[in-house]
């Protein structure tokens, strides 16, 4: 008869959220969601990159090497020009002074190993002596602008000490350092004994000047005095300064004559080989 169709279990309606399936599926999404949300989130961490500075130190080195190969071609370059003139001329050339050069210097290509460190300060003390020549000359010059009351030496003092510029350079340089010079390289009495008689001489003179005698063209000890005494405190003090130099100059020398003295007579040097 009239049956109610909707009585049909095949008609039946089912809850779809309890089928195992689809709840899975449901909570994968929401899983992947969540991890989609989380990411959008949180910031990306941020990383250095090891083979860009790896890169870049690497340009950095390339450069350097390549500075360093340009250094050596250009030393290569000079290296090529001196023997050149030394082939032609049959000795390298001239390097002292540097601004006109007359002569050739080199303490490590000349001097024996054992006696280069003797003649290095040598040189340096020879130096000293230039940069205290000029001192002594801005000394002078600073005592003849103070005008210090009683001090009539003043313009002489600065004459003669700009005089000295030039001249006790070259006697210096010519008859007692070129002379040791020579003696290191070529071990030969005659050139000791010029050291010793123009070193000595030196040495004196070096005392004589720290002294500071008026008119004898140092700034030293006693007119140092004589610009304290006159209330010039500045020019005092230059020239206890130059006082100080001399001084120690002549010290320094007075040590190194007698360190050369033991050097000359251990190598067996007498004066019948000098004559």
């Amino acid at each position: 008869p009239n049956a109610n169709p909707f009585d049909d279990a095949r008609y039946e309606v089912q809850d779809p959220f309890a089928d195992p399936s689809i709840n899975h599926a449901l909570n994968s999404t929401q899983i992947a969601a969540d991890d989609a949300h989380h990411h959008a989130t949180v910031p990306a961490p941020s990383f250095h990159d090891p083979s860009r500075s790896r890169t870049e130190s690497q340009r950095m080195d390339f450069a350097e090497l390549q500075r360093r190969e340009q250094e050596l071609a250009q030393r290569e370059l000079e290296l090529q020009a001196q023997s050149e003139e030394i082939r032609k001329s049959g000795r390298p050339p001239n390097n002292f002074p540097p601004f006109f050069p007359f002569i050739y210097m080199d303490i490590k290509a000349e001097i024996p190993a054992a006696s280069q460190p003797v003649m290095q300060r040598m040189w340096w003390y020879w130096l000293f002596l230039e940069a205290t020549l000029v001192f002594n000359c801005i000394a002078a010059l600073v005592m003849l602008v103070s005008h210090a009351e009683g001090v009539t030496s003043a313009p002489t003092d600065f004459g003669v000490s700009f005089s000295y510029l030039f001249t006790v350079t070259l006697l210096s340089f010519f008859f007692w350092y070129r002379p040791l010079y020579n003696a290191y390289m070529k071990e030969k009495s005659l050139y000791y004994y010029f050291y010793f008689i123009f070193g000595g001489l030196h040495i004196l003179v070096s005392f004589y000047l720290a002294v500071g005698i008026p008119y004898s063209g140092s700034s030293g000890l006693i007119n140092a005095i004589s610009m304290f005494s006159a209330g010039k405190v500045v020019a005092g003090v230059f020239c206890i300064l130059t006082c100080a130099c001399f001084l120690a100059g002549g010290l320094f020398a007075l040590f190194m004559y007698r360190k050369i003295h033991l050097h000359y007579k251990s190598q067996g040097h007498t004066f019948e080989d000098a004559k």
